[in-house]
């Protein structure tokens, strides 16, 4: 299993850190944190 591994965002806004461990092998998904430049990100919303 790919653990901390960086893939290209198929939508084309960055990348994708796979962050899943092998605890979780048997699930059938990847656990993943999106990661972008700063120009990218969402604008914050106040609370």
């Amino acid at each position: 299993m790919a653990r901390f591994d960086v893939y290209r965002d198929p939508e084309g806004n960055g990348y994708l850190l796979d962050v899943q461990a092998d605890l979780l092998k048997h699930l059938n998904t990847r656990i993943v944190v999106p990661s972008c430049r700063p120009p990218m990100r969402p604008n914050r919303r106040k609370r």
